[in-house]
C-alpha cells in the first residue's frame, strides 16, 4: 500500500479571534474589511497519524473533576432566541482527485447556564459528533474522492436562547478546584513578568474575587484595544504591548489570574451584531471564565468591560453564544472554530477553504 502524505491546512488562523468592545458596534460596516478567504500552513509529519472516520483520537490527561454546586442564586437574569448560520465551503483546486478530506467544525451546544440550542440543522447530513476533553462537540466530516474543480458547501444552522448573567460573588470563601492554573501556549503563566505583575495585584486581595477584579481591572486599564489581529501572540506580548484584540485581552487575564492561583479557561464565541452581518474581527469573539469559590466558573469579558467594566465581571449581555472553551484545542490542532485534513499527492492536490460566514438573526 502506498505511503500517503498529510498536509494539514491550518486555515482556521483567518477567522481566528473576536469581538470589538461594544461602542464598535455601530462602526461595524466602516471598519469591516474583506480578509483573505484562505490560508496555507504546510506541515508534513514523517508519518501519517492513524485517524479513523468518526473517532477522536484524544493524547491528553484527564482534567480534575468539578464539585457539584449549589449556586447562591438564579444568575440568569433574562432571554433572547438567535437563529445562527455558519457556512464553509471547501474547494478541490488540485489536478486529481482527492482521496481524502477529513473536516472538523465546532457545534454550538447546550452550555448551562449560557444558553439552550433548541434545533440544529447540518448539512451535509453524513458527519459525526465527536467531543472533546472540555465537553466540546464537533461535526466531523469524512469526504471521499471530491474531483477536480468540485466544491461542497457545508452549512450548520442552530436556534439557540442565550441568557444574559449576573453572578452574586458576596459569598467567595471556600474550597478551589485543582487545575486551570498551570501554564499553556499562549498562556504564559509561569512567566516571571506575568508573575510579578499577578503578585501585585493580588497579594493584597482579602478573597479570590477581590483578586480577579483587580486583576480584571488591570488588563481593561493597560491594554488598548488595536482591532482585529489576525495571528495569535499570546499573554506575554499582550503584556509588553499593552494592545491588542479581545484574544490578546483573554490570555493575559487568564496568563495573570493562573499566576494568582486562580483557576481560569478560555471562552470561544460569537456575538449579536447587526442582522445578516458578518466580519471575523468582530462577529467572532473572545472572552473567559474564572473559577471563584461557592459560585463556580463566572464570565469575564476585559474587552467589551472597557465601556460596561460592571456588566462583564461575572456577567454577560445575552449577546454572546458560547462556542468552545479551552485554548489550544487538539480537536482543531490548536485552531479556532474549525480545521480540516486531506490525503493524497502533495505535487496534484489543493484543498482550498472560502465563504466561511456568520449570520445572525434575533427572533
Amino acid at each position: 500500500m502506498r505511503n500517503k502524505t498529510i498536509l494539514i491546512l491550518l486555515a482556521a488562523f483567518v477567522a481566528v479571534q473576536c469581538c470589538c468592545v461594544s461602542s464598535l458596534v455601530s462602526e461595524f460596516e466602516q471598519f469591516a474589511e474583506e480578509l483573505p478567504q484562505e490560508m496555507t500552513l504546510d506541515v508534513l509529519p514523517e508519518e501519517m497519524p492513524t485517524i479513523m472516520p468518526g473517532i477522536a483520537t484524544p493524547t491528553w490527561t484527564p482534567l480534575p473533576a468539578e464539585p457539584s454546586l449549589d449556586l447562591n442564586s438564579d444568575p440568569v437574569t433574562g432571554t433572547e432566541v438567535y437563529t445562527v448560520r455558519q457556512t464553509l465551503r471547501l474547494v478541490n483546486e488540485g489536478s486529481v482527485p482527492v482521496d481524502e478530506v477529513q473536516l472538523r467544525m465546532a457545534l454550538i451546544r447546550n452550555w448551562a447556564p449560557y444558553q439552550e440550542v433548541l434545533s440544529m440543522q447540518i448539512s451535509p447530513a453524513e458527519y459525526e459528533v465527536v467531543t472533546d476533553r472540555f465537553d466540546n462537540q464537533y461535526a466531523e466530516f469524512w469526504l471521499y474522492d471530491l474531483p477536480p474543480g468540485e466544491s461542497i458547501l457545508i452549512t450548520l444552522d442552530f436556534e439557540v436562547a442565550v441568557h444574559a448573567l449576573d453572578f452574586d460573588l458576596s459569598n467567595c470563601t471556600g474550597e478551589m478546584i485543582p487545575g486551570f492554573t498551570a501554564p499553556e501556549k499562549f498562556l504564559e503563566s509561569d512567566s516571571s513578568e506575568i508573575q510579578s505583575m499577578s503578585l501585585q495585584l493580588s497579594e493584597n486581595a482579602e478573597t479570590h474575587c477581590q483578586a480577579a477584579a483587580n486583576i480584571y481591572d488591570h488588563v481593561i486599564d493597560s491594554m488598548e484595544y488595536t482591532g482585529y489581529v489576525v495571528d495569535d501572540n499570546g499573554a506575554l506580548q499582550a503584556y509588553h504591548t499593552g494592545e491588542g484584540d479581545c484574544t490578546d485581552y483573554a490570555d493575559l487575564m487568564i496568563a495573570l489570574t493562573r499566576a494568582a492561583g486562580i483557576p481560569a479557561r478560555f471562552v470561544e464565541g460569537v456575538t449579536y451584531g447587526i442582522d445578516g452581518y458578518y466580519a471575523a474581527g468582530q462577529t467572532k469573539h473572545d472572552w473567559l471564565e474564572v473559577y471563584l469559590p461557592e459560585t463556580g466558573w463566572v464570565p469575564m469579558d476585559p474587552t467589551w468591560g472597557e465601556e460596561q467594566p460592571a456588566r462583564y465581571y461575572a456577567g454577560l449581555s445575552p449577546d454572546h453564544i458560547v462556542i468552545t472553551k479551552g485554548r489550544n484545542l487538539e480537536m482543531l490542532d490548536d485552531n479556532h472554530y474549525w480545521a480540516y485534513w486531506w490525503w493524497g499527492d502533495i505535487d496534484q492536490v489543493e484543498i482550498r477553504a472560502y465563504d466561511e460566514s456568520w449570520q445572525i438573526w434575533k427572533q
